[in-house]
Parts: C-alpha cells; structure tokens; sequence
C-alpha cells in the first residue's frame, strides 16, 4: 500500500508541475506521453502491490485469489494501452517533424 501511495505522490507531483509550470516549447503529444510515462510508476506499483497480494492470498485465503488477479489484469491493460498510445504518438510525432 506504501508503493501506491508513493506512486500517487509522484504522479501529484507531476500534474502540479505539469499545470503551474507549463513548457510551451513543447508539443501536446510530447507533454502527454511525459506525464503518462510518469503514470507508468503507478502502473508498476499496482503491479507489486497485486503479485504481493497474490502470494498472501494462497497461504491465507486461496478464494479471494481471483481479485488480486484482476488487479495484475487492469495494471497490464494500462500497460498495453500506455504502450499503443506511445506507438501511435511517436510515428505521427515523427511525421511532423520530417
């Protein structure tokens, strides 16, 4: 729990930072993918948090099982989704800039 909590103090701080401290050379698909790429550390956090939860559950109660493994499910649907956003992002960012 101490991970996410963590991670959501990383990510709080890159939105203030993001909203009060504004790049404008920057374009909007760079900022995007650099504010998502510090919610990846939420993304990894989760990840630990649901293989730790894992193997508390088999040793404590094996039916509450299948909840961890929706976490594990939804922290890699975020990573899969991160990564096709970062694919399409930069092969048009690439198109631009030729």
């Amino acid at each position: 729990m101490l991970t996410i909590a963590l991670a959501s103090l990383d990510l709080a701080d890159t939105v203030i930072e993001e909203e009060l401290k504004r790049e404008a050379n920057m374009s909007a698909p760079a900022r995007t993918r650099r504010v998502l790429s510090r919610f990846l550390v939420v993304v990894v956090s989760l990840s630990i948090e649901s293989l730790v939860a894992v193997f508390q559950l088999v040793h404590d109660d094996p039916s509450k099982l299948p909840h961890a493994a929706s976490i594990a499910l939804g922290a890699a649907a975020l990573l899969a989704a991160w990564g096709y956003f970062n694919r399409v992002t930069c092969t048009q960012g690439k198109g631009e800039a030729a």
